[in-house]
């Protein structure tokens, strides 16, 4: 019920709202505030001594993500939970790993920062190629949704496993920023179907 409209065979065209209210209109723009930053971040569209400013932004966006994951788990959507449970984890371990990389919380020597980044980012990785996949019976924006988080990521990695790159940085911030604009347009189909209006298209399942 990511934007109001639950999944599978015989799911109604029209975008009835849920008797307990939609999770999404928590979800989505709590997500996008964390993301927005840190596509500008990756883009270099702020000095990068203002990153510090993501890591309370990714502990806002976690906390408010749980929250509509047991919102969710409530109205017994379990995809829509598990979904916003990742990424409440990813936001919640970055903040951590942010915070414990710049004091040294986890002993972890300066030189293997870069492979431990990696190791966290890899983690992550396989987690989002089972969500685009698990997304594919969902409406189609969804899956674009969660396919630009994956290829995100995977330009995040390269970055980190070849020296820093300024293509490959300003490549993954496009990313981040193409998949705000995705999440955007499911929070105004939510937002819209919330106040009783029509909901946006959303595109057909690739997988039927």
């Amino acid at each position: 019920m990511i934007d109001g409209t639950p999944y599978g065979p015989g799911a109604p065209v029209a975008h009835a709202v849920p008797a307990h209210g939609n999770p999404a209109m928590l979800a989505l723009p709590a997500f996008l505030v964390a993301s927005v930053a840190l596509g500008f971040n990756l883009l270099g569209w702020y000095p990068a001594a203002a990153g510090g400013a993501l890591v309370p932004l990714a502990l806002v966006t976690a906390l408010f993500l749980l929250i509509a994951c047991v919102w969710s788990t409530s109205l017994g959507d379990s995809y829509s939970a598990g979904v916003q449970g990742v990424f409440s984890a990813f936001w919640l371990g970055y903040a951590v790993w942010t915070l414990g990389a710049v004091h040294s919380w986890f002993g972890v020597p300066p030189a293997d920062l870069g492979q431990a980044t990696q190791l966290f980012l890899i983690a992550f990785l396989i987690v989002a190629l089972l969500l685009v996949i698990g997304s594919l019976r969902g409406p189609l924006v969804f899956t674009i949704f969660i396919f630009f988080i994956m290829v995100a990521v995977v330009l995040i990695l390269l970055n980190t496993v070849y020296a820093p790159s300024t293509t490959l940085s300003d490549l993954a911030g496009l990313a981040v920023l193409i998949f705000c604009v995705f999440g955007g347009y499911m929070y105004l189909s939510a937002a819209l179907a919330g106040k009783e209006g029509p909901a946006l298209p959303m595109g057909a399942p690739l997988l039927k």
